[in-house]
């Protein structure tokens, strides 16, 4: 199950990310949204059917792997390239932070609360991207936000030997 499902997570990326430049980032994140909702309502009558499993537990990593396609396109759009690039690796770290964290959580705090507490948490998560989802419009023009500030400069790139900026008294190369 685990190698079918991280398959389709790498897989699905492709399609995930072509989706994005077809239909926009609410509409697809939307989707993304709702299919893992279905999914976890599928997986507690699940747990005793294998096939039925499988299928939501690769649908989920497929839609985990389109979390990762869609913010990394999405921290470019709103931020910029070189900010949305910076932001996208502090937030791929906190994966990181998380899967050690999980191995706290997992000894410490499931023992207490039991795995269909657990699942019901993971599930108000889910919704509550939902809810943010349709809550919140972000602004999706910070990456030009430079370019705003400071009217007077322009930057040119006539060619591979450097960058040029253009201001109102002429040309200087930086």
């Amino acid at each position: 199950v685990a190698s079918l499902a991280l398959l389709a997570n790498g897989t699905t990326r492709f399609a995930w990310g072509r989706w994005l430049d077809w239909i926009g980032f609410n509409r697809i994140y939307g989707f993304l949204i709702v299919i893992e909702l279905g999914m976890l309502i599928i997986l507690i009558y699940a747990s005793g059917k294998r096939g039925c499993f499988t299928l939501a537990i690769i649908l989920t990593l497929a839609c985990e792997g389109g979390h990762i396609a869609l913010f990394t396109a999405q921290c470019g759009r709103i931020f910029g390239h070189r900010a949305g690039s910076t932001l996208f690796c502090l937030l791929f770290s906190g994966f990181t932070l998380a899967n050690l964290n999980g191995i706290l959580f997992f000894r410490v705090i499931l023992p207490r609360i039991g795995y269909f507490k657990m699942y019901w948490i993971f599930f108000g998560f889910v919704s509550l991207s939902l809810i943010i989802l349709l809550t919140f419009n972000p602004i999706t023009d910070w990456g030009n936000l430079q370019r705003y500030s400071q009217p007077n400069v322009e930057e040119i790139n006539p060619d591979s030997e450097g960058s040029f900026v253009k201001l109102r008294e002429g040309y200087s190369v930086r």
